[in-house]
C-alpha cells in the first residue's frame, strides 16, 4: 500500500509546494511550473498503473473470471476517478491551509487553478489514451525507427552487452512518437505576449529537457522488466544486472541537466529555475529510477 500511494503523495506534495511559493513570494512562474508537473506526472502515473492493471486483469488471476466485456474498463476508470477525486482535494487542502498566512493570499485561486487543473487534464488524458480502442489489454510492441543518431558501443557492458542499446531503442520510439511535445506547446502556451525571445527560448529548453528525461525513465523502466523477465533463467548475478540497467538513465540525467543549465543561461534568472527543474526532474525520476532498481535486484536462480 505504501509503493503504491508514495508517487502520487510525492507528486501533489511537490506541486502543492510550487503553486505555494508564489503566495510568499513574487515567482509567478513557479505556478505555471506546478500546473506542468501536475499535468506531466498525473499522465505518467495514471496510463502506467491503469495499464498495469489491465494487464493483470486479463492475463491474471482474473482473466478466467467470466465477466462483463465492460467490467474492467469500467473499473479502472472509477479507480481513475477515486485516485483524481483524493489528489484534488489533499493537494487543494494542502494549498488553502498554506495561503491563510499568506501576504499573497490572493494568487490562491490561480494556484489551485494550476495544480488541480493540471491534474484533472492529465489523468483524463491518460485514461482517454488507455482506454481507447482497448488499449487497457493491449500488449506492448515497439514501432518506429530504433536506430540511433549517434551510435557508442562502448558504452555496453560486456556482462550484459545489449541491455543498455534495448533501452535507448525503446527510448527513442517513445521519444519519436512525438506524445510528450504536448508539454512544450502547454509551455508556448503559457508565455504572455511580448516575452523576450531568450526568455521563450530557455522556458522551451527547460520543458524539452524534462520531457526527454521523463520519456527515458518510463522506457528504461519498461526495458528492464522486459529484460529481467527474459533473463529469469539464466544464471546472472543481481549486482550486474543492477548496475548495467543504471547505465543509461543515469547517462541521460547527466544530459537532461546539461541540457537545462542551457535553458538556466537564456533565462538569465539565477539559480532558482535550475532548483525548480531538478526538483522536478527528481520527481517524475524517482519511481521509475525504484523500479529499475527493484526490479534488477530481484533474487537470480
Amino acid at each position: 500500500m505504501a509503493r503504491t500511494l508514495a508517487g502520487p503523495a510525492l507528486l501533489v506534495l511537490v506541486c502543492g509546494v510550487l503553486a505555494a511559493v508564489p503566495l510568499y513570494r513574487d515567482l509567478g512562474w513557479l505556478t505555471l511550473a506546478s500546473a506542468l508537473l501536475a499535468l506531466a506526472g498525473s499522465h505518467a502515473l495514471t496510463r502506467n498503473r491503469l495499464l498495469a492493471a489491465g494487464s493483470r486483469a486479463r492475463f491474471g488471476w482474473c482473466g478466467a473470471l467470466p465477466l462483463r466485456a465492460h467490467a474492467t474498463p469500467v473499473m479502472l476508470l472509477a479507480l481513475a476517478v477515486l485516485a483524481l477525486i483524493a489528489a484534488v482535494s489533499s493537494g487543494g487542502l494542502l494549498l488553502v491551509c498554506v495561503a491563510l498566512p499568506a501576504p499573497y493570499r490572493d494568487n490562491l485561486g490561480l494556484g489551485l487553478l494550476a495544480m488541480d487543473g493540471g491534474l484533472m487534464v492529465g489523468t483524463l488524458a491518460a485514461v482517454v489514451q488507455v482506454l481507447h480502442a482497448g488499449a487497457a489489454v493491449r500488449s506492448r510492441h515497439a514501432d518506429g525507427i530504433r536506430e540511433p543518431l549517434f551510435a557508442w558501443p562502448w558504452l555496453n557492458d560486456p556482462r550484459l552487452p545489449h541491455l543498455l542499446d534495448w533501452q535507448r531503442r525503446c527510448a527513442l520510439v517513445r521519444w519519436r512518437s512525438g506524445s510528450n511535445f504536448a508539454l512544450i506547446g502547454i509551455v508556448l502556451a503559457g508565455v504572455p505576449m511580448g516575452a523576450a525571445m531568450l526568455d521563450v527560448a530557455g522556458l522551451v529548453v527547460l520543458a524539452l529537457a524534462l520531457a526527454w528525461l521523463a520519456v527515458v525513465m518510463r522506457a528504461c523502466m519498461t526495458a528492464t522488466a522486459d529484460a529481467r523477465s527474459v533473463l529469469a533463467a539464466t544464471p546472472l548475478r543481481a549486482e550486474a544486472m543492477r548496475l548495467t540497467s543504471l547505465r543509461y538513465p543515469l547517462l541521460a540525467v547527466i544530459g537532461a541537466m546539461l541540457l537545462a543549465a542551457i535553458g538556466v543561461l537564456l533565462l538569465h534568472a539565477g539559480f532558482a529555475p535550475m532548483a525548480v527543474w531538478m526538483v522536478c526532474a527528481a520527481t517524475m525520476s524517482s519511481w521509475p529510477l525504484s523500479r529499475i532498481v527493484t526490479t534488477s535486484s530481484r533474487r537470480w536462480p
